[in-house]
């Protein structure tokens, strides 16, 4: 062993027929089955494979599935993963402990992924397979740690090779409210390769409270707001190149 020479490892977690629950809470996570096989070989790195062959949980009857094999993840990491989900999230009032938060809402995803991360950087989108989408309705998260409630009415975001498309987003949080459109694209090689991602996105609103948001008062009359807070640097990332349009009728 060296500096460059490492232990093998190969292991594999199996679960069957698992479940857990809160104490004094009515409903349960069950029918937890998990398999999943992984070699890390410490000579050549390249030769690492992790394989999620099956995940499956029921959070209070709300199942959600998962695969994923990744093989050559330091030359040219290959990807296979699926996953599907169905959640009612009001129903996780019952399954875990949400002291003074609101949670509701219903969930819809559907992700399916294979392919090696080469081909997009080659720009092949056709060879590999990205496809899925991510529908929220309904959806409310209220807690202490917020100034107001946060709404979500209806979300949309479809996922190809080449692009995520926010078809739709409409979000409304105290007297303010939200939509969003647009795309982002090479977002797989940004997220698994440190690519460099590229979006455009439109932002439509008929009032913007901004100090509502930070959680100080406002009125019509008086909308100015000492800055107390301390000035801080923030470094936008360079593989970030993003266009934002916005369209807003009044702000406070």
């Amino acid at each position: 062993l060296g500096e460059e020479v490492t232990p093998d490892v190969k292991g594999k977690l199996t679960v069957q027929n698992a479940m857990f629950r809160y104490p004094d809470l009515p409903k349960t996570a069950d029918n937890i089955n998990i398999d999943v096989d992984y070699f890390y070989d410490g000579r050549q790195m390249d030769n690492t494979t992790v394989d999620v062959n099956r995940f499956h949980i029921e959070f209070g009857g709300n199942p959600v599935d998962m695969t994923l094999n990744l093989r050559t993840p330091i030359s040219d990491p290959f990807i296979n993963a699926r996953m599907i989900a169905k959640l009612d999230l009001e129903s996780f009032s019952d399954l875990i402990p949400l002291e003074d938060t609101e949670l509701k809402g219903k969930v819809d995803i559907d992700l399916d992924l294979m392919g090696n991360i080469s081909l997009l950087e080659q720009e092949k989108y056709e060879d590999f397979k990205a496809q899925g989408k991510l529908l929220i309705s309904g959806f409310k998260y209220n807690s202490p740690d917020l100034p107001k409630a946060f709404g979500i009415e209806t979300a949309n975001l479809e996922f190809s090779p080449q692009y995520m498309a926010l078809n739709s987003f409409n979000a409304t949080m105290g007297k303010s409210d939200f939509a969003l459109e647009g795309k982002v694209s090479n977002y797989l090689p940004y997220a698994l390769n440190d690519g460099i991602i590229n979006g455009s996105l439109t932002l439509k609103s008929n009032t913007l409270d901004l100090n509502e948001l930070m959680g100080t008062e406002t009125t019509e009359e008086s909308t100015e707001v000492e800055d107390t807070a301390a000035t801080e640097i923030f470094v936008v990332p360079t593989n970030i190149n993003f266009a934002f349009a916005s369209e807003i009728n009044k702000i406070y």
